[in-house]
């Protein structure tokens, strides 16, 4: 009985060293690296700093195919969605409106389990196309200056900017013509944060567009993060806009994030 009571209380004990060996908050440097973009040899992006990551597929559009926990070596990601949606409308012409994915593929004929590779995926031929993508630097967005007795910290954080261009379809009503959409992805170092927004850009100095809905993100998860996040069918964020704060003329631009 001793002898059984001192095994178990080992296991128990290198269990709990295992455990916190692998925790990304007490080694952030161990269990995680500098946020790299890698280009893969399956034509795929993907987007990672060692404990979390996203990837895409750029042909024949751009979407998410996979969110991984990259500790546990597990993924978030079980069906395809368009990477955002927007509506838009036109001010002064009544019931012209309009919603579009940007970007995401069709071809999934269930939704429970994902691999690319088991379905033939098209484009949406009604949402906006892939055009390019750019990495640029994280910038600061506010001041911001550690406080009492905190400790020094990089800021604005250290990490990855990835911005990807999309066009407008072929078949939009002319007030989305001109309309450039940008999806910008951060990612942070050594820390399980992805940020991600929209930009849209009225390229059309004579007309006036109207951005009322945004949905940022529509991620469909897998079962064993539903209970973590408390999230029945997936992690959706959508931002409804007051008519005066959707107005884009003269060539500006709105953004949203989340």
């Amino acid at each position: 009985m001793q002898l059984l009571l001192l095994l178990s209380l080992f296991s128990a004990a290198a269990w709990g060293i295992q455990s916190r060996s692998r925790d990304w908050m007490l080694f952030p440097h161990k269990m995680g690296y500098p946020s790299r973009l890698t280009k893969n040899p399956d034509n795929t992006l993907t987007l990672s700093n060692g404990i979390v990551s996203r990837r895409f597929i750029t042909e024949p559009n751009f979407a998410t195919i996979d969110i991984r926990h990259e500790i546990e070596d597990k993924t978030f990601w079980r069906c395809l969605s368009p990477e955002a949606s927007i509506q838009f409308s036109d001010p002064f012409v009544p019931g012209m409106v309009q919603t579009a994915a940007i970007g995401g593929l069709l071809g999934q004929n269930f939704c429970g389990l994902f691999n690319f590779h088991w379905f033939n995926l098209s484009t949406d031929e009604t949402a906006f196309q892939y055009n390019n993508y750019k990495v640029v630097p994280i910038e600061q967005r506010f001041f911001w200056k550690p406080q009492r007795h905190a400790d020094e910290a990089a800021w604005p954080p250290k990490g990855l900017q990835m911005e990807v261009y999309y066009t407008p379809p072929a078949n939009c009503i002319p007030v989305m013509r001109n309309l450039i959409v940008k999806v910008v992805y951060q990612i942070i170092d050594y820390t399980p944060i992805i940020v991600k927004w929209i930009e849209v850009l009225n390229e059309d100095t004579l007309l006036t567009v109207r951005l009322d809905e945004v949905s940022v993100e529509n991620a469909r998860i897998t079962e064993w993060q539903k209970k973590p996040i408390q999230r029945a069918d997936g992690l959706h964020a959508t931002t409804r806009l007051h008519e005066q704060c959707g107005v884009a003329r003269d060539g500006g631009r709105f953004r949203v994030r989340h």
